[in-house]
């Protein structure tokens, strides 16, 4: 529900909240898992939209897809709503990865601390079979639909506990122990699905307890989409970990990983590429300058297959660019900063 639907001062002359429940308290308080839509630890966002099952009550504004992806918007109007009922799944750049803390965060539009239209929220790792988070929910009694009296201290495992621009985060860890976790690779979660909780009593948590939320709403009625933000992708998971793990080989200061399927992380070159062996030495796929080759009797030396010419390694800058010195005089024409050039100016060449 949007504040455009609701009568003129109704908000404020409905009670707040009252009650205190076992669980984490709205953002803001101290003990608030609360994560703010700007925090450093996001990694990236939902990329597309893989399924919509829009529910009732939901006016055909409200149903635009594109705007629960990428990160958050800045008022309450940007948002991708499921109706009562609805479900939403999404998909990312990359697959999620279990990591330290939590995960990833749900963002809803909330516009007051106690006025929290809820969803389950469940992930999937091959985008058929989905395991559900465990949730809770003591909200005591029926909300009404314009209710504000709603206390994050009774939810948890629940999206939108948190109002406007604070996400509710989730932990795969949090799904380990449970039967169907077999289901899951939860290094590799490659979906994140959303379903509406109609907030009349009938649909029950985890403990088999009615879960109530502001019920009837109508024109954007339910759960309202922000965004999705995940802390820790599988393949930007290397960078994050203990330096320990990292091994010097011929070929440089490499991050290999079994759970990676062929693909390494390169501090010398700044990125992550695939490798595939060859008699004298390794060819590699590189996301920014497609396939190079690394000989063993030239360690620091790397063969661009497009433009066609042999570069090494300066390293990156602080902000992640990658400087190459070309050793092929032939080039020196195509790159204005030549004998140093950047990775994406040889990019835009090779494109």
């Amino acid at each position: 529900m949007k504040p455009s639907h609701l009568l003129p001062g109704l908000c404020a002359l409905l009670p707040s909240v009252l009650s205190a429940g076992s669980y984490a308290p709205a953002a803001g308080k101290a003990g608030s898992t609360a994560v703010y839509k700007t925090d450093a630890a996001f990694r990236g966002w939902a990329s597309s939209v893989v399924s919509y099952h829009v529910g009732t009550d939901v006016e055909a504004g409200w149903m635009d897809t594109n705007k629960c992806l990428g990160a958050p918007g800045n008022d309450v109007y940007d948002i991708t709503c499921l109706g009562n009922g609805g479900d939403i799944t999404l998909s990312f750049e990359h697959p999620i990865a279990d990591g330290p803390g939590w995960d990833f965060a749900v963002f809803e539009n909330a516009f007051a601390a106690g006025f929290l239209e809820l969803a389950y929220v469940e992930v999937s790792s091959d985008g058929v079979n989905f395991v559900r988070f465990p949730c809770h929910s003591e909200t005591p009694s029926r909300v009404g639909a314009f209710a504000n009296t709603m206390d994050a201290t009774n939810l948890d495992g629940l999206a939108s506990k948190y109002m406007l621009g604070y996400g509710t985060p989730f932990d795969l860890a949090d799904l380990s122990g449970l039967a169907d976790a077999q289901k899951l690779d939860l290094d590799a979660v490659i979906r994140v699905r959303l379903v509406d909780i109609v907030g009349d009593g009938s649909c029950k948590d985890s403990d088999g307890r009615p879960i109530y939320d502001p019920t009837p709403t109508v024109g954007s009625g339910g759960f309202d989409l922000d965004a999705v933000g995940v802390a820790h992708f599988q393949m930007g998971e290397a960078l994050w970990e203990s330096f320990r793990k990292w091994q010097n080989t011929w070929y440089g200061r490499v991050y290999p990983e079994s759970r990676y399927g062929g693909w390494v992380y390169s501090a010398d070159n700044g990125s992550w590429q695939y490798t595939l062996a060859a008699t004298n030495g390794m060819w590699v796929y590189d996301f920014e300058l497609g396939w190079l080759y690394a000989s063993r009797t030239a360690p620091g030396y790397l063969y661009l297959f497009q433009p066609g010419a042999w570069a090494f390694s300066c390293g990156a800058d602080g902000e992640g660019t990658r400087w190459y010195y070309l050793w092929d005089d032939a080039h020196a024409a195509d790159f204005p900063l030549y004998p140093y050039v950047r990775a994406e100016e040889i990019a835009s060449l090779v494109q």
